[in-house]
């Protein structure tokens, strides 16, 4: 998580579209983990001890007392439960866009280390669930880089969102950066995973082949 720090510090120095939210009480957010159902993710809570949340271009990220968003965590899940979202028991989210894109972390869906599988959903299309890496950090390496290449790609401008087809929906672009992934998915773990719940798992045009 050290390089996962030291990128969010540079990308802030570098775009104004950034913004980490670092003067907090870190007492609140180790309160705010005891709100969320089930063993809160240990790599998400190594992020919130060290930014209560962020701004990444239309990325935002949730706390615990967020100073922006006016939501925590905990409160969102409440939210997804009382709009009867598919993904409400399983998924906790973290990141969401004004979109209605979000992104978490299963909680039954965790590796030998403890780390659970990361995955995105649209309030636009709840009944597709895209498993898009293997663990907190994994997809932060891959999405800092992503907000990375599009700074640069477009120097100066104002951007929304990451610059890439088919971005966050395309699989195989994750699997690319995520070894520990594409393991999952060639083992059989997600497929199994998604049986076990009723979900399907996303095809076609929507989901690039593995």
């Amino acid at each position: 998580m050290d390089a996962i720090r030291e990128k969010l510090l540079a990308l802030r120095d570098k775009s104004k579209l950034i913004t980490l939210y670092q003067n907090f009480d870190v007492n609140e957010t180790l309160k705010g983990i005891g709100r969320v159902p089930g063993e809160f993710d240990a790599q998400l809570l190594d992020f919130l001890k060290f930014t209560n949340g962020a701004s990444i271009l239309d990325y935002g990220f949730l706390g615990f007392g967020h100073p922006k968003y006016g939501l925590d965590i905990d409160e969102h899940i409440e939210e997804m439960r009382q709009a009867k979202a598919m993904v409400t028991r399983e998924f906790i989210t973290f990141m969401i866009t004004s979109s209605n894109d979000i992104f978490g972390y299963i909680r039954d869906l965790v590796d030998a280390q403890g780390n659970h599988a990361i995955a995105y959903n649209s309030l636009h299309r709840p009944q597709k669930v895209f498993v898009i890496a293997s663990s907190f950090a994994n997809f932060m390496k891959t999405f800092l880089n992503d907000v990375d290449d599009t700074l640069n790609a477009y120097p100066g401008k104002f951007l929304m969102n990451i610059k890439k087809n088919n971005w966050p929906v395309d699989v195989e672009h994750w699997l690319q950066h995520d070894p520990q992934l594409r393991e999952m998915y060639e083992g059989g773990v997600v497929k199994e995973y998604f049986e076990k719940h009723g979900w399907v798992l996303p095809s076609g045009r929507d989901f690039r082949r593995i």
